[in-house]
């Protein structure tokens, strides 16, 4: 939702990433390699379809593919996130991690993002002679804490909903089909300034009744839902 950003108030991307290392130091862990990329949204803005985040005591290095080489950074710095942007091939990604984690003898991995074949694979490759953590909720923790700009965006985006809704409602009276009415109400969201439906709109089961309806949106750096 572009067009009504520039009128919410920013997201605290620091303060978002001085919480990470404060989480990170508590687990024990040295260094942070964030894979989620949920997560990695919520650290640094990055809305990439590949990447991931080393977030290390006194700096944070974002490492993803050639294809995001010139978005990368345009996304990091309109969040405001102080990281830097690596954009190289996956073959030589891993190979710039080790490089980067050469002197830091105990990294945390996501635990619910990586699976147990490929933690072997790292232990066996790059992170040989270090230690890695195993570390659950990290980041999910923190996005409990929702700061004034993600406020904001969730009631911009339940007010799209709002209208969305409203203004798609008398066609229901016409018998649309289910797809007729998703593709409307993201027509319709998007008309608005949605970003994109938070997740695919549904009608909801024939016993509900007319009136009540499950449909979101969501606005950049922030996803929210509203029941009308």
């Amino acid at each position: 939702m572009d067009r009504a950003d520039g009128h919410l108030p920013p997201m605290d991307q620091a303060g978002r990433t001085q919480r990470a290392r404060e989480a990170m130091a508590t687990a024990g862990c040295d260094a942070l390699l964030v894979s989620n990329l949920v997560n990695v949204r919520y650290l640094t803005g990055f809305s990439g379809s590949a990447g991931m985040l080393l977030l290390r005591p006194d700096d944070a290095v974002l490492v993803t593919d050639g294809r995001y080489a010139t978005s990368a950074p345009a996304e990091l710095a309109q969040a405001g996130a102080v990281v830097e942007v690596r954009a190289l091939p996956a073959a030589e990604q891993m190979a710039l991690v080790a490089e980067l984690t050469l002197a830091t003898p105990r990294i945390g991995l996501e635990a619910d993002h990586v699976t147990w074949g490929r933690q072997r694979h790292y232990v066996r490759g790059w992170a040989r002679g270090r230690k890695l953590v195993a570390t659950t909720g990290l980041v999910e923790g923190l996005r409990r804490r929702k700061d004034a700009g993600e406020v904001a965006r969730i009631a911009a985006a339940a007010a799209i909903a709002d209208h969305a809704f409203a203004a798609v409602c008398p066609v229901l009276e016409q018998g649309p089909t289910e797809v007729e009415v998703a593709l409307a109400l993201d027509i319709e969201m998007r008309r608005l300034g949605a970003e994109a439906p938070a997740f695919d709109t549904t009608q909801p089961p024939a016993r509900w009744p007319p009136a009540t309806w499950w449909c979101s949106t969501s606005v950049p750096g922030s996803r929210g839902i509203a029941r009308t």
